[in-house]
């Protein structure tokens, strides 16, 4: 027997590099709980401005007042159903709109119990001063119809808990 093997192939090795295999992919989790320390910080910065926020900014208090509008025009027979709800649900917007109107919020401002309120005395917010009180009304109130009835609520919104139903009602 030789020394030869029956292994014809021979084994030479290249000098060109061999690509390495794929890296292992890192898991997020694993890449936030490395820096675990900048997101502490980030979170605790954020909470620190959130609190800050929460104590300067002035608490607005919402009261909604209802009312019923029924409308004067006479009902044809010979109208179909669909044609009856649009009308009544242009109407009831109509009605939101007019409350919402200059018109309305100025004979509401024009009222001795609504003028003395503590929302209209004159203080650091210009928008609140005696000849600009409309304007401050159709800034803070609203009035948006029922979905399925013919009742339209009101809301108001202003800094001071009892001020706020008070404007509501006087516009109702």
């Amino acid at each position: 027997m030789t020394a030869f093997s029956r292994n014809n192939q021979l084994d030479i090795r290249s000098t060109e590099p061999q690509p390495l295999p794929e890296g292992q992919r890192r898991n997020p989790l694993q890449v936030i709980w490395l820096r675990r320390w900048i997101v502490v910080i980030t979170l605790i910065l954020a909470m620190g401005v959130g609190a800050i926020q929460y104590y300067r900014t002035t608490p607005m208090y919402q009261s909604k007042a209802r009312v019923y509008v029924a409308q004067n025009a006479p009902k044809l027979m010979a109208a179909d159903a669909a044609s009856v709800m649009t009308a009544t649900n242009n109407y009831l917007w109509t009605q939101c709109e007019l409350i919402c109107s200059p018109n309305v919020l100025e004979k509401v401002a024009q009222r001795p119990d609504i003028s003395i309120l503590k929302t209209f005395q004159a203080g650091e917010d210009a928008g609140r001063s005696s000849a600009n009180i409309v304007g401050y009304l159709r800034s803070v109130v609203s009035a948006q119809p029922g979905r399925r009835d013919d009742i339209i609520s009101v809301f108001v919104k202003s800094p001071y808990m009892d001020d706020a139903p008070r404007i509501a009602n006087a516009i109702v």
